[in-house]
């Protein structure tokens, strides 16, 4: 379930130790109240953890994924379906991430959920919670955070 994944992640606690950040944290908590209200479940599952085209190759047998050093074994689903898009803007053109950016980033996680045959997800909360989980790393993700959590209204969207 999606409150107890916020415990055990840690999650929470980075979003409350940005000073700038304890209305999000609050917010955060009550979007994690109403889905959980709602029975909604999180998918976890190995993640990468900084899944981009650098760390990543094409062969004769196919793709070949390496430097694995930040892969967790209860990761949240999606998350290295978002950071492959967006990475390349923050990290390599160390550009402002745009709207079209993050739109591009929800086309490929629509398209991993249809190949994976996850069934139906909330990109919005999914990209959220991943966002959550990075306040605490320099650059970018912050002010991401704190727009996708404007999108995040207890179930009502607004535009990013």
């Amino acid at each position: 379930p999606l409150t107890k994944w916020l415990m055990e992640s840690g999650v929470l606690e980075n979003v409350r130790a940005m000073a700038q950040l304890p209305e999000l944290a609050m917010r955060l908590e009550k979007v994690a109240e109403y889905h959980a209200s709602q029975g909604t479940t999180i998918g976890v599952h190995r993640i990468h953890g900084d899944f981009a085209p650098w760390n990543s190759s094409w062969t004769k047998e196919g793709l070949f994924v390496f430097d694995w050093e930040e892969s967790r074994a209860h990761g949240l689903a999606l998350g290295d379906a978002f950071y492959y898009v967006l990475a390349p803007f923050m990290h390599v053109g160390k550009r402002r991430i745009t709207k079209a950016n993050i739109d591009l980033a929800f086309q490929f996680a629509s398209g991993v959920i249809a190949q994976s045959g996850a069934g139906e997800m909330d990109i919005d909360l999914y990209f959220a919670l991943w966002l959550a989980e990075k306040v605490a790393t320099p650059g970018q993700y912050r002010p991401l955070f704190v727009r996708a959590m404007d999108r995040l209204q207890y179930g009502e969207r607004s535009s990013i």
